[in-house]
């Protein structure tokens, strides 16, 4: 058991910011979890976690289950876990939760994002990877502990340095000659009982049920009364529950056997202590039974049956772009996506939305930045050739562009690293939120802290937020709240944290959520602010933004422009802010579609509907 040991040290001592803002991003709301076999474990795990730590509702779920029981819109976020991301159910989960999701959608994995299926990747927001120490078994042993164990310390817990079981296998030993074994488990040990579960299904060695320390009083016990001769109790149990397993175990009837996994670790360290120690259990047990797990000798029907190919096709709606144009704003206004009444409104409305569009000849284009030109998860990184190209188009024919960030200098700095300096002219810049508008011919805006009513706030949060992780940024015009690695508060406890200072300070300040970061900023600051330095006249302007929703930092561009489309989320305004974009298109991608689809002549640009709905 070495392997685990080193397994423990990488993935507890060095935990991956990648993964940090990957919670970061599905901590404001409920998550579905997806994962097969062992990943399934750790899928459960995770969504336990994730209730415990942001008070949001969350579950895990097979691909299978997942696909069937999403007829209607799935408002939540969609993270999966699989060590090599290669079999058939992840793909078709992945497709689905592409089509019908509001939240982000997530791949933990052991594989590179370059070593991944490309027609697997364009499914996910995030892919983050969690480095391998050594090569897995048939029962995946490492990838599952490097896994979880990531999970926790991204998630901001302190881990100790080593796990006891990790120094040493459990003193109790299971018999061999037991042909069926209870494993019961205190609240906080689900992690290792429905891994050892897996472990003794997936071996064969007996057979195997799991009951938590209270289902097991609700009628399971009575089974157990009839087997006991036959029957191993396993106890899996730890600070929290200590108490309430001795009184539980003290009034079931006899068994052959009970043998004690307990860990002096709380949860959720204990948790990972009592996951290694049902692995060392397992070992010896299928050393006695004569059997390698790691290598158990499989059927050809077992690797056919492993590879199936599969479609579930009772609860999908056949989707075109319109249709699924529709099934967006459905989401939006949380009506389900099979109601005929709610498909028949937006479908008319669509239509009328339609022919408006095509009428309008416009002066200008605004564009969100962070998750419109660029994803969330890679703001950092220049954009893509086919983005600056279209754009470079644009500007080209004399159209004016505008783009409307919470960046401050370093969006007027990355925009003058790609448009050639002839064009600057035709580049307007609303910087914080468009607290500020300058040119991009201008010289940059001189970098300044926050001052006055900003300021007081800046320094009131820095002081609150202390030791969270959270960084607060005060600069001229706006306070910025965001985090890169492990945080010890959830997204949503710090939104609400700042919210509440913000509202209890009286002062003309709102705040804006964006895909990674908070904004405080005068109510003055608004992306509408560029409209007038286009010309004036938000009627002929084009506008793209990822966060059209209500509440969302592009709600109110997308919802006052002539032509306000959106890369991602939308509101429930049947007459404005429409998604267009093909299905399983979002963010760049979707934009690219909308760039290209834009006709631009003399200064001037309308937009050929008919080519995104074909």
């Amino acid at each position: 058991m070495s392997e685990l040991g080193r397994t423990y040290e990488l993935a507890s001592a060095a935990p991956l910011a990648a993964l940090a803002a990957a919670l970061r991003s599905i901590d404001s709301g409920p998550v579905v979890f997806i994962g097969t076999g062992g990943t399934l474990t750790l899928a459960a795990f995770a969504a336990q976690e994730h209730m415990r730590r942001t008070g949001q509702a969350a579950t895990s779920l097979t691909p299978l289950a997942f696909v069937a029981n999403i007829g209607t819109n799935i408002c939540a976020a969609i993270v999966m876990f699989s060590a090599r991301a290669r079999h058939p159910d992840i793909a078709e989960a992945a497709r689905a939760a592409r089509e019908q999701s509001i939240g982000p959608v997530v791949l933990v994995t052991q594989r590179t994002v370059d070593d991944l299926d490309p027609a697997l990747s364009v499914f996910f927001d995030r892919i983050v990877t969690v480095p391998a120490v050594t090569s897995d078994g048939f029962l995946a042993t490492n990838s599952l502990l490097a896994m979880t164990t990531a999970w926790v310390s991204a998630a901001g817990y302190l881990l100790p340095s080593t796990l006891n079981y990790i120094q040493k296998a459990p003193d109790e030993v299971l018999s061999p000659k037991i042909g069926r074994i209870v494993v019961l488990h205190g609240a906080e040990h689900r992690l290792a009982a429905w891994d050892f579960e897996t472990r003794i299904s997936e071996s064969g060695v007996a057979a195997v049920q799991v009951a938590d320390l209270r289902s097991i009083a609700h009628g399971r016990h009575v089974g157990l009364a009839r087997e006991g001769q036959q029957t191993a109790l396993l106890v899996i149990k730890g600070p929290e529950s200590r108490k309430l397993a001795a009184q539980t175990v003290a009034l079931l009837p006899p068994v052959h056997q009970i043998t004690i996994l307990d860990t002096q670790s709380e949860f959720p360290a204990g948790a990972l202590d009592c996951l290694v120690g049902g692995m060392h259990l397992f070992g010896r047990l299928a050393t006695a039974h004569q059997i390698d797990p790691g290598r158990p000798a499989v059927a050809a029907a077992g690797r056919r049956l492993y590879h199936l190919k599969w479609t579930h096709q009772s609860s999908r709606i056949a989707s075109n772009t319109k249709q699924e144009a529709v099934s967006r704003k459905l989401l939006a206004a949380n009506i389900p996506r099979g109601s005929d009444t709610g498909r028949q409104l937006y479908a008319r409305h669509f239509d009328s939305w339609l022919v408006r569009a095509e009428s309008v000849v416009a002066t200008g284009v605004v564009l969100d930045y962070d998750g419109t030109c660029c994803t969330t998860s890679g703001r950092l990184e220049p954009l893509r050739p086919e983005v600056t190209y279209e754009i470079i188009r644009l500007l080209e024919h004399g159209v004016a562009v505008g783009f409307c960030s919470g960046r401050g200098r370093s969006l007027h700095e990355s925009l003058r690293q790609w448009v050639p300096p002839s064009l600057w002219v035709h580049v307007r810049i609303g910087m914080y939120n468009g607290g500020l508008i300058q040119g991009l011919d201008d010289d940059v805006a001189p970098r300044c802290d926050s001052d006055g009513v900003l300021g007081e706030l800046s320094e009131h949060l820095q002081s609150t937020l202390v030791g969270t992780g959270f960084r607060v940024t005060g600069r001229l015009g706006q306070v910025t709240i965001d985090g890169d690695g492990p945080t010890t508060l959830s997204c949503v406890a710090v939104e609400n944290i700042v919210r509440s200072i913000v509202a209890a300070s009286g002062a003309q300040l709102k705040v804006h959520a964006s895909g990674h970061s908070l904004d405080v900023v005068p109510t003055a600051s608004s992306k509408l602010n560029i409209i007038e330095s286009l010309h004036g006249d938000a009627t002929k302007i084009i506008a793209v933004g990822d966060r059209g929703g209500l509440g969302g930092n592009d709600f109110e561009l997308l919802a006052s422009v002539g032509i306000g489309l959106s890369v991602d989320e939308v509101s429930a305004d049947p007459d404005r802010c429409w998604n267009v974009a093909a299905p399983g298109r979002k963010g760049p991608d979707a934009l690219v579609s909308y760039l290209r689809a834009i006709t631009a002549a003399d200064g001037t640009a309308t937009v050929r509907l008919d080519e995104l709905l074909a």
